[in-house]
Parts: C-alpha cells; sequence; structure tokens
C-alpha cells in the first residue's frame, strides 16, 4: 500500500441536492457538499514539488535570518538609508511577492517561469566557487562565515534542482517530471 503524502489541500465542492454525483473509486458515494481531501502530489509532479520546496524553505529562511540575525542584511540595507525597519519590512514584501508570483507560475506551468527558474538555478553554480572564495579569505566576505557557507550550501542546492528541472525538460517538456 501506498503511503500518503505529508501534504494536503483540502477542497470543498457544494451542490444542490443530495443525491450521490458519482462513486469515487473504492464505491463509496460521493456526495456534492463532502470535503474532499485533494494531496499536492496529484496536482503537482516531482519538479513542481521541488521547486515550490525550495521557495518555500527560502522564504522561511529569509524570515528567520530577518528576526534572529538582524545584522546579516542591515548591513547592505543600511547603504540604501533611511528607516532600517521601514527597508527590512518592504524588502521582505518585495521578496514575499516575487516568490508567490513564481509559485503561482509553478502551480499553473508558466513556461516564463519555468525558464526563469531554471536559468536562475542554472546561475547558482556561481555562488558555489564565490563563497569558497569568501570563507578562504581570497575575497572580501559579504556578511558571517555561517551566512557564506549558507550561500555555498543553497548555490549546490539550485545547480541540483537546475540539473533535475533539466531532466524533466529533456523528458517531458517544460514542467516534466523528472
Amino acid at each position: 500500500m501506498k503511503a500518503a503524502p505529508a501534504l494536503a489541500v483540502l477542497e470543498i465542492r457544494r451542490g444542490l441536492g443530495a443525491a450521490p454525483r458519482q462513486c469515487d473509486g473504492a464505491g463509496r458515494a460521493r456526495y456534492p457538499n463532502d470535503v474532499q481531501v485533494v494531496w499536492l502530489s496529484t496536482i503537482l509532479n516531482r519538479t513542481q514539488l521541488l521547486v515550490v520546496g525550495f521557495f518555500l524553505l527560502a522564504w522561511i529562511g529569509l524570515v528567520a535570518i530577518l528576526v534572529l540575525s538582524r545584522e546579516v542584511y542591515a548591513q547592505a540595507l543600511r547603504r540604501v538609508g533611511g528607516a532600517t525597519l521601514a527597508i527590512e519590512a518592504s524588502f521582505l514584501i518585495a521578496l514575499s511577492g516575487l516568490i508567490g508570483i513564481l509559485v503561482t507560475g509553478v502551480f499553473r506551468r508558466w513556461r516564463w517561469t519555468f525558464w526563469l527558474v531554471l536559468i536562475a538555478f542554472a546561475f547558482g553554480v556561481l555562488r558555489i566557487p564565490a563563497s569558497v572564495l569568501q570563507l578562504v579569505g581570497m575575497l572580501p566576505p559579504s556578511g558571517t562565515t555561517w551566512y557564506e557557507a549558507l550561500l555555498g550550501v543553497i548555490g549546490v542546492v539550485q545547480v541540483l534542482v537546475a540539473i533535475a528541472m533539466f531532466a524533466g525538460y529533456r523528458k517531458a517538456g517544460t514542467w516534466g517530471e523528472f
């Protein structure tokens, strides 16, 4: 028996009558007002789940860094000038909006989103040597040591996701499953 995925979305179906509309695969009657569980794995394939998961973790990481270690972004944001809290809030809102648009594009399988994400993730390969050079001191660091190491790990993950996306593209086209 196949295990159910951990993520689920609830979908409410409303109808006018109380008579069953149809039977499900197990022979149970489905009524129009039933609450049905639709698993994300039936809506999204592995490639899409991987990209959405990356964006979700990236957003959680962004919020965690802004809350727990404000000095990481405070250095870069102070160069802009003005009230730091307002700039941090604007930064979070803008990045949340961008991630929201990209996640919407993943769900709707927009081609331009696929290519934008694939190219951006493929350029994550540049982040790896930059982080290594900053960690060994050959380039000036842009943040703390743990932050530079985190950027290197993110670069590796981006490249791996880009490889999976490209494999899915070669197999089944844009947003194809790897």
